[in-house]
């Protein structure tokens, strides 16, 4: 057990390092304390140690147009699937744990950075946010990790291959009756909204972020982005969030 979590360890990103604060910035004397120094240190400190899982609960939180009941029924369903440790895919962006709640948090900044830019107007101003940090709730119970031996290189002496046992992650999709993709999204939220809480614009653009790769979506796609420009912006958010993310070789 205990080597199966150090494997686990090899996969997760590192954090980036910050900058240590000069602790004498003004030659004081070391008995001396500044306070305000130590207020923004600690305060810097409580931002630096902020969890994936705890920015996507915080953002999700910030959402007003959503009831508290429907926010709790998600975030409660959410606490006791994989969510927060899952990868955002198998072998492709952040194949990694806690590779599917970056994920979100990367298109909704990404969705509201497109909205400033371009000035997208939304039915509700907190929309690229519901659709950011949702649109891949689809993916909850989807990927298993198994044990893979991996060439890792060779030996020099005896030029004979290395292999090494590796932990990857395989698609495993344990609810396929849900449908496919986009529209499980659109079923988990169905299912968790207790207020009629989703807009069509805000369930159409979640259905559709995958542009018309999604199996069979070609023609409908066509008259959706049609009807509902948005998603053409969504599909563009997840693309973009999706090719700036790591892709972990095994």
């Amino acid at each position: 057990m205990e080597k199966e979590k150090l494997d686990i360890e090899e996969f997760v990103e590192c954090k980036p390092v910050q900058n240590e604060e000069e602790s004498n910035l003004f030659n004081m004397d070391e008995k001396t304390e500044d306070v305000s120094t130590e207020v923004e240190a600690s305060s810097s400190e409580k931002v630096a140690e902020e969890t994936s899982k705890e920015k996507f609960i915080r953002m999700f939180n910030s959402i007003e147009q959503l009831s508290n009941e429907t926010k709790q029924s998600i975030l409660s369903y959410l606490e006791n699937t994989d969510f927060y440790i899952a990868p955002a895919s198998s072998k492709y962006h952040n194949n990694c744990p806690e590779g599917l709640v970056k994920h979100s948090i990367n298109v909704a900044e990404t969705l509201l950075d497109l909205t400033n830019k371009h000035n997208l107007v939304w039915e509700r101003k907190d929309s690229p946010l519901v659709i950011g940090l949702l649109h891949d709730i689809c993916k909850i119970a989807t990927y298993s990790q198994t044990e893979k031996n991996v060439l890792v290189g060779q030996d020099p002496k005896t030029r004979k291959n290395v292999w090494e046992k590796r932990l990857v992650y395989t698609y495993d999709n344990k609810l396929p009756h849900l449908g496919v993709h986009g529209d499980k999204s659109v079923a988990f939220l169905l299912m968790l909204a207790k207020n009629n809480d989703f807009t069509i614009q805000e369930l159409s653009c979640i259905r559709y972020h995958m542009g018309n790769t999604q199996e069979g979506d070609t023609q409908a796609y066509s008259t959706v982005q049609r009807l509902e420009p948005l998603v053409v912006w969504t599909n563009i958010a997840d693309t973009i969030a999706s090719l700036t993310e790591p892709i972990l070789t095994v």
